[in-house]
C-alpha cells in the first residue's frame, strides 16, 4: 500500500515539485517502502523549505526527520531538529518524546533524565514517557535521579492504565 502511495507522489510531485504537504507525504511513504533514509530525509528538508503546508506542519516534518535520524544513529542532527528555538518544541509530547530517544541513545543521561522528569511533570497523562523510561532503565533504577523518576511513575500508574491500557 505505501509502494502505490509513493508512485503516486511520485506522480504528484511532477506536477507540484515544491508541495510541502506532497514532499512530507512521500517522505513517509520512502521511509515505509524501505527506501534510504537519505531520500526520505532530502524529502522532508525540501517539504521544510517548500511552499508551505496546508494539512501538515513543519512540527509533523521535523518529528519525522528527528525519528528518521534516530534511526541512522545521527543524534546531534536529531536534537537539532526537534530542540528550540523550533517554534513549540517544549509543549509538544511528540517532539520531546524524539528528544529524549535521541538523548538517551546519544549518551548523554543527565540531559535525557531531566527530559523525561520535565516531560512526565509537563504531560502528566502521557504514557510514552514512562513507557520509554521504564524500557531503558533496567529492573532497578540505580541513581537517585532514576529512583525519583521511577517514584513519579509508580504514583501515577492508574493514570498511564487509564490513558493506554497496554
Amino acid at each position: 500500500r505505501w509502494a502505490d502511495a509513493e508512485a503516486l507522489l511520485d506522480e504528484a510531485l511532477g506536477s507540484l515539485p515544491a508541495d510541502s504537504d506532497l514532499l512530507y507525504l512521500r517522505a513517509q511513504a520512502r521511509a515505509r517502502n524501505g527506501r534510504p533514509l537519505g531520500d526520505a530525509l532530502a524529502d522532508l528538508a525540501a517539504a521544510r523549505s517548500g511552499s508551505g503546508f496546508s494539512r501538515y506542519s513543519a512540527r509533523d516534518a521535523a518529528a519525522l526527520q528527528a525519528e528518521l535520524l534516530v534511526r541512522e544513529r545521527r543524534w546531534k542532527e536529531a536534537l537539532a531538529a526537534v530542540s528550540p528555538p523550533f517554534p513549540g518544541a517544549a509543549v509538544d509530547p511528540a517532539l520531546r518524546l524524539v528528544r529524549a530517544k535521541a538523548l538517551a541513545l546519544s549518551g548523554d543521561k543527565a540531559a535525557y533524565l531531566e527530559e523525561i522528569r520535565s516531560s512526565i511533570d509537563r504531560f502528566p497523562d502521557d504514557p510514552s514517557f514512562p513507557r520509554l523510561f521504564l524500557s531503558r532503565v533496567g529492573a532497578v533504577p540505580g541513581s537517585a535521579a532514576e529512583r525519583a523518576i521511577g517514584e513519579a511513575i509508580v504514583s501515577r500508574i492508574r493514570r498511564y492504565a487509564e490513558a493506554d491500557p497496554e
